[in-house]
């Protein structure tokens, strides 16, 4: 898709790589330009190993709020960059274990 630019250049945004479904942060560093890397990717603090390995324990004792304001949906946000298996598992277990929590009140 090309779109114009204030000096009536057309720049072809479509020549640059752009991260893809299900690759790994691995895959998406290694696209280089030269020998650098273009960029890297990391995943935010709110899905860390210490914040996921504390919902594996108990859900109930993470805010989750307070890691992200919209935390599942910045989770979906990231699985869709990332192939990260454990976060899908984890986000899918709090998220039925909120569910449940709720649906007993």
């Amino acid at each position: 898709m090309a779109r114009r630019d204030a000096g009536s250049e057309v720049c072809n945004c479509a020549r640059y790589p752009t991260p893809r479904h299900g690759m790994s942060s691995d895959a998406i560093s290694s696209q280089t330009l030269g020998s650098q890397p273009m960029a890297t990717i990391d995943l935010p603090n709110s899905l860390s190993a210490r914040v996921l390995n504390a919902l594996k324990a108990d859900p109930r004792t993470v805010d989750l709020r307070g890691q992200a304001a919209h935390f599942f949906t910045l989770g979906a946000r990231m699985l869709e960059l990332f192939d990260e298996e454990e976060i899908a598992d984890v986000l899918t277990d709090v998220c039925r274990g909120c569910h449940r929590e709720i649906n007993s009140c």
